[in-house]
């Protein structure tokens, strides 16, 4: 690629300043650009501030692997562990509120077979199933060995590790993933339901509103156009049941409803709805951005859907 098309790429990207001459030689304007890793970085500082599950979701959605793996030199390496760091407590901390919903499964299991299923352990460790997948999608578990430490928590973390890795070190039982719902129907949008969205939590609050594509907020009628895009979401659903992905939240099955704000074939956002039976409706509470939402669906099952994709 020769500079003039570089330069071509970065203005068709909106970095209008992208590279300069200078002294016999050509720069790109480092400041200019956000990478992937200016991101990760800036949602890590987010997720220290105030962890939230939504966070630690989209620092893995953006965990790339290995950032920068074209360069060698002693600062990349520090950053690579540093990301992969990050990435490894994101996975932690989803796991603690993945660990509560079994843990519950647990206690109300009188069966000691059955409870190994859920977490099991033995006099030497213990583990359980994150909800969480591999790159090629192997479940991923937590494992915990017994504490040295007198006086302590009983279990010490220890890695995560692939169904393959606890076989090889001898664990005798995979626990499965958590249970997220015991009615089926709650999986499937009743098309006879209509939605009534939130519209002070969606328009009214910034975070929520600079979710919106740029062209619809600075609009004058991005209302309508929501309002729109939720009534061909429904028709579309009529005709693919499937476009409606359960998540779970707060001890409640979702569906993510496809926003298509712009383009009519092209999710924007995906609407987040709960059943209400009184009056029988769905309520919209927020709009999410698609990667948070697709890391919300996995945590069932990976999402069965064209619009909604890793």
């Amino acid at each position: 690629m020769n500079q003039r098309h570089l330069k071509n790429d970065l203005e068709n990207s909106g970095i209008v300043e992208s590279v300069i001459y200078h002294d016999n030689r050509y720069f790109v304007i480092r400041e200019e650009i956000e990478c992937d890793s200016d991101l990760f970085e800036r949602t890590y500082e987010e997720f220290k501030n105030q962890s939230t599950r939504e966070l630690a979701k989209k620092l893995l959605s953006l965990y790339k692997g290995e950032y920068l793996a074209e360069f060698e030199a002693l600062w990349v390496a520090e950053k690579r562990i540093m990301y992969r760091e990050i990435y490894e407590k994101a996975k932690v901390y989803l796991s603690a509120h993945t660990f509560l919903k079994l843990k519950d499964e647990y206690d109300k299991e009188v069966d000691p077979e059955e409870k190994k299923r859920i977490i099991y352990e033995d006099d030497k460790l213990a583990c359980f199933n994150t909800g969480l997948f591999t790159s090629t999608y192997e479940p991923i578990y937590a494992l915990f060995y017994i504490n040295s430490v007198p006086g302590k928590q009983k279990w010490k973390f220890s890695d995560f590790k692939t169904e393959y890795q606890l076989t090889l070190i001898g664990v005798p039982v995979l626990p499965h993933r958590a249970n997220y719902f015991t009615n089926p129907s709650d999986l499937v949008f009743d098309t006879n339901r209509e939605i009534i969205p939130q519209w002070h939590h969606i328009i009214n609050n910034p975070e929520n509103f600079n979710r919106i594509p740029e062209q619809v907020r600075l609009g004058s009628n991005y209302q309508t156009v929501i309002e729109g895009a939720i009534k061909l979401a429904q028709k579309k659903i009529e005709a693919n049941y499937r476009l409606a992905v359960p998540q779970y939240y707060k001890g409640k099955i979702q569906l993510l409803i496809p926003l298509c704000l712009i383009d009519r074939n092209r999710a924007d956002l995906a609407l987040v709805v709960t059943k209400s039976e009184e009056p029988k409706c769905y309520l919209g509470h927020t709009c999410l951005p698609l990667d948070w939402a697709y890391n919300n669906a996995r945590l069932i099952a990976r999402p069965d859907s064209d619009w909604l994709q890793p």
